[in-house]
């Protein structure tokens, strides 16, 4: 999951919250792709402690669940790797900041 159009001068984005900062995303990208672009390597935590993230990249592992809170909705948990970026989406991973 790499982006193939870099983000320049914030031509033909959106903008979105990922963990508290807001960032610039291209339209039609996944959250994974996304994440990826910007260095998150840790999606979530298992209740063991272990550091989770994308497998399959085509939502069949559910390794890559997030929490994702769209304009005037709920937060719900979702998965990144087949969830599109929306502008003023919010995302949080279950990762502990200093870990990301």
């Amino acid at each position: 999951m790499r982006r193939i159009i870099p983000v320049e001068n914030g031509s033909l984005t959106i903008s979105l919250e990922l963990d508290g900062v807001r960032v610039q995303a291209i339209p039609g990208e996944s959250l994974a792709g996304m994440m990826f672009a910007r260095g998150v390597g840790i999606f979530r935590w298992t209740s063991g402690g272990k550091p989770r993230a994308p497998y399959c990249a085509m939502g069949t592992c559910f390794e890559c669940r997030v929490e994702v809170r769209r304009v005037g909705q709920e937060p719900v948990v979702a998965r990144a790797c087949m969830t599109p970026v929306e502008d003023g989406m919010v995302v949080n991973t279950v990762a502990p900041r200093e870990k990301l």
